[in-house]
């Protein structure tokens, strides 16, 4: 908590970690495959990845749900990996 400013920093900082994940895993895709092979491929990876993650996407997905700032994060960051799937 020393390094931020309270629970919501906390969180987007966690939430932006595990999408900065999900986003890695993206740029990892076959080049060349098929759309929807690498869009399966994606969605695999990612649900792969908030598996790993088990409690804390729960907590976030909660969060996101019931705090404003958390779900205008989320639609923020919603336009990267829509951006990166393009």
């Amino acid at each position: 908590f020393n390094r931020f400013a309270g629970k919501r920093a906390l969180l987007l900082a966690l939430y932006d970690s595990q999408l900065d994940g999900v986003l890695a895993r993206l740029a990892e895709r076959p080049a060349g495959a098929p759309l929807l092979g690498q869009l399966g491929w994606f969605f695999r990876a990612g649900e792969s990845q908030l598996r790993e993650d088990g409690e804390l996407t729960a907590i976030l997905y909660r969060e996101v749900l019931h705090d404003p700032q958390m779900l205008a994060h989320d639609e923020s960051r919603g336009a990267q990996v829509r951006k990166a799937l393009e």
